[in-house]
């Protein structure tokens, strides 16, 4: 065999890279093996196997284990046997993957050095692999007839289902985390963990996406990070997988978004299942009949004054009518292909590439964008009844959006400018003047506002067992994003009376504050929820067909008599907004400092209909005693602030499941009565509560799940607290003379993982009385690295292990600074005990990477407990690239020899200037620091450039090669002696 030489061929003003591979020797002995494959392992019949497979590349590699040809097929009907000297060679199959995503197949390399990459797009973003399948075969040439594979999928899908998109909120990505950016050819991942989003299309109700990727390590969970817009705030949820990304299996995730009081919970389902059961091959599948490619034409009602012409992007989803369970999306945009879009006068025609079964199917969602990004048409309603048969082509009627009636749309118009006036950024999709088209603002059939916001107390009451979960998942992010920062404040036009068909109007603190609420707004009869915030002192009489009330604010001094009046009202919510971090209590209070509140004097008794009642005022308000009254139906009760906070004996709960306190004074006894009610989550704030340690009543609420005791000054937890079966959550923060551990019952419960327990703020107690800390959670390092030390605190023993860096080592130090043993990225346990010194190394940062940004975490294990030590790269090193050489002048025929210097990868390319010819090269691609020989050929006297370029584009170099034939003078870096 001879080696692989990469061949450049030079045509006049053309560019073009291709590789020569030598073929075997004519006088050699050696014989054809056909290849065979199986899709067993896949759950595939082979042919549809065949199907699925395309792009397949063949790696043959040597006895020794070095690679000797590559070959390439369109597909497994197009292989064709492979001629081979006698000896045995190992055969490795790769399908569905561009050439440049995969490295390592250069002369030389084993199959260990065959990794696959991600393709990135033209901004550098990943984009999802395809389904790529893998196998190998052991071929002895002269004993064995074939090369039989089994290809297998080294990939995982992931199918995720998204429920919970309701009026006002609408989810603006879903990204999948913790997918490595490489894999081996085995499926381990190499490199760092990645971002990729997922394509997501709305099907009536619900969200649907579709996303493939490559297996996440075994150590490791895949996340989800929603990113959710709700009453124009952008809100980001991150959920953890209960399974990592196997490959070959599908992952079916059930995603549920639950909002409440403008605050985002997403809980999931998922399940696993074998990628590619064959469908058994009886006569109903035989009789399916399917299209090859697909005909949409699209026209508008009469009277629509949409353009079709100005569609640039456009996404449908069909479902079928017939009982048979298919479904498809059609999307068209400047990067797919596997559509097409054009015009004709009034029609927009779609045509699509893939298979589509025949059958009675309807149009859920559809999407218009034109050039500019903005959303043109929403679908009025489902668009039945669309056949599709042997000919492929349908044509579809868009309904008309609606009219919308003048005054409406003049409230609305001037609405918005009011808040451009006070530059609230809320209202960037409300460009167009086409309320259909508005965020977060609702329609009637007749074209009448019934909506502006999302409906918070239906949220609240459909998803009640979540609001919990939502609050302190979100409060966190919404607090951050509104550190200080003061609300714009604006008023509401004079012409929003004129919306009298309003239902709800929840504006929260994302549309920055009213300056007051108008007094008019007592007459608009149709208004159930009011959400605001308001810079008002005073509140005017409000309609009496409140539901649902919720005013924030900094300023109001007063809960007015009036809202006794509200006799429907089943949610009545007094806070304030947060402002920082600091300004908290539990996730749940603001901090009593914050309200103006000095009076309530309003009488409960008519309220009889409360179900949920959240209050803040200062500590020196006077709380109505008739509020005890009426809390036969509170689901939640909640207050904060206000003074003689006590529970009279009368007081009934029968329907309580959360009960909340935050009061400076609120003793034991004050609230004992709450403990002949069926309370699941406890909340309490009073630093004098605990004093004399907690009452042993808390132990006999056994329906208790969860209990925080915030600054309540305990010292210990009791043994009561044994009762307590149900419990999963314990939460006792700025507790800091709490010591001990949790009593043996509890303590039973929390060593088997179904206890949860929180006190950070209390550095003397541990629950299980194991002690762990670090002295550093955060290392930041240049993009030069560096090496770093940790402090690891504990009374017993332990273990590290670093996820996701493999740019991070570990080092385990004795006294003497000393290295007793020592772990690189994910491989490798380091254990100790008792308190050690780690020595953290981080090496310079690859600029191959296209993120700027690499993140990693050490993390430290000591029974349930865990300490986390971030490490951080933010930096990219300054990209080298460069050439020990940059013209030569040489004959044809002769080598040129230059070094690339580099700390990147790189291509090479050749760019003729004059004349043509062919340059053989050494290597067309390559990293770091290496050497290029290139052999000339020429007829004539020719120009050429060689041009490298880094991966990312980032850099450059050029060698110019003038070329004389070969005949006359030698050139001067000719390489000949005559």
């Amino acid at each position: 065999m001879k080696r692989i030489l990469y061949t450049f061929i030079i045509l006049s003003t053309v560019w073009f890279t291709g590789c020569q591979k030598d073929q075997l020797d004519g006088e050699i002995p050696g014989q054809e093996i056909p290849l065979t494959f199986s899709g067993r392992s896949s759950n595939l019949s082979l042919e549809a196997l065949s199907q699925e497979v395309n792009a397949l590349h063949l790696l043959i590699f040597n006895e020794d284990g070095t690679l000797s040809q590559h070959k390439q097929y369109a597909g497994l009907k197009d292989v064709k046997p492979v001629k081979l000297v006698l000896g045995k060679y190992t055969f490795a199959y790769l399908s569905n993957i561009d050439e440049a995503q995969i490295s390592g197949i250069e002369e030389g390399k084993t199959l260990e050095d065959v990794t696959l990459s991600l393709e990135k797009d033209t901004d550098g973003e990943n984009v999802l692999p395809g389904s790529i399948f893998a196998g190998k075969s052991e071929v002895v040439v002269g004993e064995d007839k074939t090369s039989n594979a089994e290809l297998s999928r080294l990939v995982g899908k992931l199918d995720i289902n998204v429920e919970g998109v309701k009026s006002g909120v609408e989810v603006k990505s879903v990204t999948l985390l913790g997918s490595p950016e490489k894999i081996r050819f085995d499926g381990s991942a190499v490199g760092d963990p990645v971002r990729l989003k997922v394509p997501m299309k709305e099907q009536g109700q619900q969200l649907k996406g579709e996303a493939i990727a490559f297996p996440t390590c075994q150590d490791t969970l895949a996340r989800l990070a929603f990113q959710i817009e709700v009453n124009g705030e952008i809100q980001n949820y991150v959920v953890g997988l209960k399974n990592r990304v196997e490959a070959n299996k599908i992952h079916t995730i059930n995603a549920k978004i639950n909002v409440s009081g403008g605050l985002v919970n997403v809980t999931i389902e998922m399940d696993v299942e074998p990628w590619g059961e064959t469908v058994s091959e009886d006569l109903s599948v035989d009789q399916r009949k399917f299209v090859d490619t697909l005909t949409v034409k699209l026209l508008m009602e009469t009277g629509s004054p949409e353009d079709l012409r100005q569609v640039r992007t456009l996404n449908m989803h069909f479902l079928k009518n017939d009982g048979d369970a298919n479904e498809f999306s059609i999307n068209v945009d400047s990067w797919n292909a596997e559509s097409l879009m054009v015009w004709s006068e009034d029609t927009l025609i779609v045509t699509h590439f893939n298979q589509v079964l025949q059958g009675n199917y309807s149009l859920v969602a559809i999407s218009l964008r034109d050039s500019s990004g903005m959303n043109m048409y929403v679908l009025q309603s489902e668009v039945e009844n669309v056949i599709i048969d042997s000919t492929g082509s349908v044509v579809i009627v868009l309904p008309k959006m609606k009219d919308i009636a003048a005054g409406d749309l003049q409230a609305m118009l001037e609405i918005r400018e009011a808040l451009r006036a006070a530059n609230v950024s809320m209202v960037d999709n409300w460009e167009s003047d086409n309320l259909n088209l508005w965020h977060n603002v609702h329609l009637d059939e007749n074209g009448r506002v019934i909506g502006i916001g999302y409906q918070e107390w239906e949220d609240f009451l459909e998803d009640y067992d979540q609001v919990d979960m939502t609050k302190k998942a979100s409060m966190k992010a919404n607090i951050l994003t509104r550190s200080s920062e003061e609300y714009p404040v604006w008023s509401l036009p004079e012409s929003f009376k004129n919306l009298t068909a309003l239902k709800w109007f929840n504006m929260g603190e994302s549309y920055g504050s009213l300056a007051e609420i108008p007094s008019y707004m007592k007459e608009m009869t149709a208004l159930e929820e009011l959400s605001v915030n308001t810079d008002a002192t005073s509140l005017p009489e409000l309609p009496a067909n409140l539901i649902y009330l919720n005013v924030s604010s900094l300023t109001l001094t007063a809960i007015p008599t009036h809202i006794g009046n509200l006799t429907k009202l089943e949610g009545l919510v007094f806070s304030v907004p947060y402002e920082n971090d600091d300004e908290e209590i539990g996730d749940y209070f603001p901090m009593l400092s914050k309200s103006r509140i000095t009076s309530a004097d309003l009488d409960f008794s008519g309220l009889t209909n409360l179900k949920y009642l959240y209050l803040v005022a200062t500590p020196s308000c006077e709380l109505p005693a008739s509020v005890w009254n009426v809390t036969r139906n509170v689901i939640e009760f909640a207050i904060a602030g206000f003074r003689n906070v006590q529970i009279p004996s009368s007081a009934d709960f029968s329907s309580i499941r959360e009960f909340s306190v935050a009061n400076e004074n609120m003793l034991p006894a004050d609230i004992e009565r709450i403990k002949s009610f069926q309370v699941t989550r406890l909340r309490l704030y009073s630093p004098v509560f605990g004093k004399n340690g907690l009452p042993d009543w808390m132990g006999q609420m056994n329906s208790l799940k969860s209990i925080t005791l915030d600054s309540c000054g305990i010292t210990s937890i009791p043994e009561s607290f044994n009762n307590l079966n149900n419990l999963e959550d314990l939460y006792l923060p700025r507790n800091p003379e709490l010591t001990g551990i949790l009593p043996a019952g509890l303590l039973e419960v929390y060593n088997s993982g179904n206890l949860y327990v929180s006190a950070s703020d209390s550095p003397n107690f541990s629950p299980d009385g194991i002690m762990l800390s670090v002295d550093n959670n955060l290392i930041m390092a240049p993009a030069e690295g560096g090496i770093y030390f940790v402090e690891v605190r504990s009374n017993a023993e332990w273990t590290c292990e670093v996820l996701w860096a493999e740019y991070v080592h570990v080092a385990l130090l004795d006294g003497n600074e000393n290295v007793t043993d020592s772990i690189v990225g994910g491989n490798g346990v380091l254990t100790g005990r008792g308190n050690a010194r780690l020595r953290v190394t981080v090496d310079p940062n690859n600029p191959n990477n296209y993120w700027p940004e690499r993140n990693g975490d050490i993390t430290i294990h000591s029974g349930r407990h865990v300490a986390y030590i971030n490490v951080v790269q933010k930096e990219m090193l300054d990209p080298v690239l460069d050439v020990s050489q940059s013209v030569f002048t040489v004959r044809s025929g002769d080598t040129i020899v230059f070094d690339v210097t580099s700390n990147m990868g790189w291509n090479v390319d050749v760019m003729t200037i004059s004349g043509d010819g062919w340059m053989d090269m050494n290597m067309c691609y390559g990293e770091g620091n290496q050497r290029l020989e290139c052999t000339v050929h020429a007829n004539q006297s020719s120009v050429y450039k060689i041009i490298i370029t880094d991966y990312n584009q980032f850099k450059s170099a050029e060698v110019t090669v003038n070329v004389e034939p070969d005949s006359g003078e030698i050139p001067r870096d000719s390489t000949r002696i005559n």
